[in-house]
């Protein structure tokens, strides 16, 4: 999978590939508790000294949620597409989960339950 990061003025940055992502509250990581690809702050992800408003990554994939504690979620997919926009996580153009700041955690709305992580997998 290729992640694109896209800012308000159209400039773009690629990442990737990658065979998984994470979301751990608001840090995009490769695999759960590794290094940083990214992270969101005040209205922008930030990479690598540069900040954009979005990430895309346009195929398809499939996804699931974890807690801390490793209960896992059921299975959600297979989807066209996913992104990442000011905190919200969609797939499939619809809004999937959204990070609630106060808790530091990600509330999803297919099953109506706050979640750690989300992980994001590629589908063949």
């Amino acid at each position: 999978m290729e992640l694109t990061f896209a800012g308000p003025s159209g400039t773009t940055l690629k990442r990737g590939p990658y065979r998984c992502f994470v979301l751990q509250g608001e840090t995009l990581r490769e695999r759960i508790g590794g290094e940083a690809i990214a992270v969101h702050e005040d209205h922008y992800w930030h990479v690598d000294g540069r900040t954009f408003t979005r990430i895309d990554c346009d195929c398809a994939i499939k996804l699931h949620l974890t807690r801390v504690d490793g209960k896992l979620s059921e299975d959600h997919g297979p989807y066209k597409s996913f992104s990442c926009l000011d905190g919200i996580a969609y797939v499939d153009h619809k809004v999937f989960a959204f990070a609630d700041r106060s808790i530091g955690d990600w509330y999803c709305h297919a099953d109506g339950r706050h979640w750690a992580i989300i992980v994001v997998e590629g589908v063949d």
